[in-house]
Protein backbone atom coordinates (compact mmCIF):
# COMPACT_ATOMS: atom_id res chain seq x y z
CA UNK A 1 0.00 0.00 0.00
CA UNK A 2 2.64 2.86 -0.01
CA UNK A 3 5.36 0.90 -2.63
CA UNK A 4 2.76 1.73 -5.73
CA UNK A 5 1.59 4.80 -4.37
CA UNK A 6 5.28 6.11 -4.18
CA UNK A 7 5.66 5.25 -7.53
CA UNK A 8 2.46 6.73 -8.79
CA UNK A 9 2.34 10.48 -7.30
CA UNK A 10 6.60 11.15 -7.44
CA UNK A 11 6.26 10.02 -11.55
CA UNK A 12 3.73 13.20 -11.40
CA UNK A 13 6.31 15.58 -10.91
CA UNK A 14 8.14 14.08 -13.98
CA UNK A 15 7.81 13.53 -17.45
CA UNK A 16 10.87 13.46 -19.07
CA UNK A 17 13.00 11.68 -17.05
CA UNK A 18 10.11 9.79 -15.24
CA UNK A 19 11.37 6.09 -15.99
CA UNK A 20 14.76 7.49 -14.16
CA UNK A 21 12.47 8.45 -11.37
CA UNK A 22 11.03 5.30 -10.91
CA UNK A 23 14.31 3.95 -10.27
CA UNK A 24 15.29 6.38 -7.65
CA UNK A 25 12.31 5.81 -5.86
CA UNK A 26 12.55 2.24 -5.87
CA UNK A 27 16.09 2.60 -4.48
CA UNK A 28 14.86 2.69 -1.35
CA UNK A 29 13.94 -1.12 -1.07
CA UNK A 30 17.12 -2.39 -2.47
CA UNK A 31 19.08 -0.30 0.78
CA UNK A 32 16.59 -1.46 3.08
CA UNK A 33 17.03 -5.03 1.85
CA UNK A 34 20.88 -4.66 2.43
CA UNK A 35 20.87 -4.43 6.39
CA UNK A 36 17.44 -6.20 6.52
CA UNK A 37 19.06 -9.99 6.71
CA UNK A 38 21.78 -9.67 9.65
CA UNK A 39 19.31 -6.64 11.22
CA UNK A 40 16.64 -9.65 11.48
CA UNK A 41 19.53 -12.39 12.90
CA UNK A 42 20.66 -9.71 15.34
CA UNK A 43 16.85 -9.05 16.28
CA UNK A 44 15.63 -13.20 16.19
CA UNK A 45 19.27 -13.94 18.38
CA UNK A 46 18.73 -11.03 20.95
CA UNK A 47 14.49 -10.77 21.26
CA UNK A 48 13.70 -14.07 20.31
CA UNK A 49 11.04 -14.44 17.17
CA UNK A 50 8.00 -12.69 18.60
CA UNK A 51 10.27 -9.56 19.96
CA UNK A 52 11.88 -8.96 16.93
CA UNK A 53 8.50 -9.24 14.81
CA UNK A 54 7.24 -6.60 17.07
CA UNK A 55 10.30 -4.05 16.51
CA UNK A 56 10.54 -5.01 12.67
CA UNK A 57 6.54 -4.19 12.59
CA UNK A 58 7.57 -0.78 14.45
CA UNK A 59 9.71 -0.06 11.87
CA UNK A 60 7.64 -1.12 8.52
CA UNK A 61 5.14 1.38 10.47
CA UNK A 62 7.44 4.63 10.14
CA UNK A 63 6.71 4.08 6.33
CA UNK A 64 2.83 5.18 6.95
CA UNK A 65 4.32 8.30 8.59
CA UNK A 66 6.61 8.81 5.75
CA UNK A 67 4.02 8.24 3.13
CA UNK A 68 1.58 11.45 4.55
CA UNK A 69 4.78 13.58 2.74
CA UNK A 70 2.94 12.83 -0.42
CA UNK A 71 0.40 15.16 -1.84
CA UNK A 72 -0.59 15.51 -5.48
CA UNK A 73 0.10 18.51 -7.32
CA UNK A 74 -1.65 21.80 -7.46
CA UNK A 75 -2.90 21.26 -10.78
CA UNK A 76 -4.17 17.30 -10.48
CA UNK A 77 -5.48 18.25 -7.03
CA UNK A 78 -7.71 21.61 -8.64
CA UNK A 79 -8.94 18.93 -11.27
CA UNK A 80 -9.80 16.24 -8.42
CA UNK A 81 -12.19 18.98 -7.14
CA UNK A 82 -13.80 19.39 -10.31
CA UNK A 83 -14.42 16.12 -11.17
CA UNK A 84 -15.92 15.42 -7.63
CA UNK A 85 -18.22 18.18 -8.33
CA UNK A 86 -19.38 17.57 -11.69
CA UNK A 87 -20.08 14.09 -9.99
CA UNK A 88 -22.24 15.21 -7.10
CA UNK A 89 -24.40 16.69 -9.78
CA UNK A 90 -24.91 13.66 -11.23
CA UNK A 91 -28.02 11.22 -10.46
CA UNK A 92 -25.91 7.73 -10.22
CA UNK A 93 -27.43 4.76 -7.78
CA UNK A 94 -25.43 3.58 -5.40
CA UNK A 95 -25.38 -0.14 -6.85
CA UNK A 96 -24.04 1.44 -10.01
CA UNK A 97 -20.93 4.03 -8.17
CA UNK A 98 -20.02 0.37 -5.69
CA UNK A 99 -19.72 -2.22 -8.21
CA UNK A 100 -19.80 -1.00 -11.78
CA UNK A 101 -16.87 1.52 -11.31
CA UNK A 102 -15.24 -0.09 -8.45
CA UNK A 103 -15.53 -3.51 -9.97
CA UNK A 104 -15.13 -2.19 -13.71
CA UNK A 105 -12.54 -5.08 -15.41
CA UNK A 106 -12.89 -4.23 -18.74
CA UNK A 107 -9.46 -3.74 -18.94
CA UNK A 108 -8.74 -7.00 -18.47
CA UNK A 109 -9.92 -7.94 -22.00
CA UNK A 110 -6.98 -6.48 -23.10
CA UNK A 111 -4.63 -9.35 -23.95
CA UNK A 112 -1.24 -7.37 -23.94
CA UNK A 113 -2.38 -6.29 -20.43
CA UNK A 114 -3.22 -8.94 -18.81
CA UNK A 115 -0.11 -10.90 -19.97
CA UNK A 116 1.94 -8.39 -18.23
CA UNK A 117 0.02 -8.58 -15.21
CA UNK A 118 0.66 -12.35 -14.94
CA UNK A 119 4.30 -12.14 -15.77
CA UNK A 120 4.32 -9.31 -13.18
CA UNK A 121 2.47 -11.30 -11.04
CA UNK A 122 4.66 -14.56 -11.39
CA UNK A 123 7.39 -12.78 -10.74
CA UNK A 124 7.08 -11.30 -7.76
CA UNK A 125 5.95 -14.74 -6.40
CA UNK A 126 9.59 -15.86 -7.33
CA UNK A 127 11.24 -13.19 -6.07
CA UNK A 128 9.82 -13.21 -3.28
CA UNK A 129 10.32 -16.67 -2.93
CA UNK A 130 13.97 -16.66 -2.93
CA UNK A 131 13.91 -13.65 -0.41
CA UNK A 132 12.51 -15.44 2.03
CA UNK A 133 13.31 -19.47 1.65
CA UNK A 134 17.13 -18.57 0.77
CA UNK A 135 18.24 -18.99 4.10
CA UNK A 136 16.20 -21.84 5.29
CA UNK A 137 17.66 -23.13 2.11
CA UNK A 138 21.24 -22.33 2.75
CA UNK A 139 20.82 -23.64 6.49
CA UNK A 140 19.31 -26.92 5.01
CA UNK A 141 22.98 -27.56 3.15
CA UNK A 142 25.07 -26.73 6.78
CA UNK A 143 25.71 -22.85 6.13
CA UNK A 144 26.51 -21.15 9.46
CA UNK A 145 23.08 -19.06 10.48
CA UNK A 146 24.94 -15.55 10.29
CA UNK A 147 26.35 -16.69 6.83
CA UNK A 148 23.22 -17.44 5.92
CA UNK A 149 21.71 -14.31 6.98
CA UNK A 150 23.75 -12.46 4.69
CA UNK A 151 22.18 -13.64 1.59
CA UNK A 152 19.45 -11.53 1.55
CA UNK A 153 21.94 -8.53 1.67
CA UNK A 154 23.97 -9.92 -0.98
CA UNK A 155 20.59 -10.03 -3.26
CA UNK A 156 19.88 -6.89 -1.87
CA UNK A 157 23.04 -5.21 -3.23
CA UNK A 158 22.67 -7.06 -6.44
CA UNK A 159 19.29 -5.37 -7.31
CA UNK A 160 21.11 -1.51 -5.68
CA UNK A 161 23.54 -1.90 -8.55
CA UNK A 162 21.41 -2.62 -11.32
CA UNK A 163 18.98 -0.13 -10.25
CA UNK A 164 22.11 2.31 -10.31
CA UNK A 165 23.23 1.05 -14.09
CA UNK A 166 19.75 0.97 -15.26
CA UNK A 167 17.92 3.92 -13.41
CA UNK A 168 21.08 5.94 -15.23
CA UNK A 169 20.25 4.69 -18.88
CA UNK A 170 16.20 4.24 -18.50
CA UNK A 171 15.70 7.56 -20.48
CA UNK A 172 18.40 6.44 -23.55
CA UNK A 173 16.04 6.94 -26.84
CA UNK A 174 17.20 3.50 -28.29
CA UNK A 175 16.87 1.53 -25.03
CA UNK A 176 14.15 -0.99 -25.84
CA UNK A 177 11.93 -1.52 -22.48
CA UNK A 178 9.99 -3.81 -23.48
CA UNK A 179 12.61 -6.10 -24.47
CA UNK A 180 14.62 -5.08 -21.61
CA UNK A 181 11.29 -6.49 -19.23
CA UNK A 182 11.00 -9.38 -20.76
CA UNK A 183 14.75 -10.51 -20.66
CA UNK A 184 14.91 -9.70 -17.07
CA UNK A 185 11.45 -12.13 -16.59
CA UNK A 186 13.16 -15.43 -18.69
CA UNK A 187 16.79 -14.33 -16.39
CA UNK A 188 15.25 -14.13 -13.22
CA UNK A 189 13.12 -17.58 -13.42
CA UNK A 190 16.23 -19.29 -15.51
CA UNK A 191 18.28 -18.43 -12.27
CA UNK A 192 15.89 -19.43 -9.40
CA UNK A 193 15.83 -22.84 -11.61
CA UNK A 194 19.54 -23.10 -11.18
CA UNK A 195 19.31 -22.57 -7.27
CA UNK A 196 18.17 -26.32 -7.20
CA UNK A 197 21.79 -26.85 -8.46
CA UNK A 198 23.69 -24.79 -5.85
CA UNK A 199 24.34 -26.14 -2.17
CA UNK A 200 27.00 -24.54 -0.76
CA UNK A 201 27.44 -20.64 0.57
CA UNK A 202 29.48 -19.62 -2.40
CA UNK A 203 26.53 -21.38 -4.99
CA UNK A 204 23.84 -19.78 -3.47
CA UNK A 205 24.85 -16.41 -2.85
CA UNK A 206 26.14 -16.18 -6.86
CA UNK A 207 22.24 -17.13 -7.61
CA UNK A 208 20.80 -14.73 -4.94
CA UNK A 209 22.86 -11.68 -6.78
CA UNK A 210 21.89 -12.99 -10.00
CA UNK A 211 18.34 -12.77 -9.31
CA UNK A 212 18.94 -9.84 -7.33
CA UNK A 213 20.52 -8.21 -10.29
CA UNK A 214 17.75 -9.47 -13.12
CA UNK A 215 14.90 -8.25 -11.08
CA UNK A 216 16.35 -5.15 -9.88
CA UNK A 217 15.71 -4.36 -13.92
CA UNK A 218 12.17 -4.72 -13.92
Amino acid sequence: MVMSPSFIITQQYFVKYRVRVAYIVILGFSVGSLSGGPLMRYLIDTFAWRGALIIHAGIVLHSAVFSCAFFPLPEAKRKLDTDNESKDHTKRSLLHRLFFEFFDCALWLEVKYTLYCASCFTSIIATLSLVHHCVNYALFYGVDKHHAALLVTVGGSGSLSSRLIFGAISDHPKLNRPLQFALSQTLVSLFIFLLLLAHNLLGIAIISYAVGFCAGEL
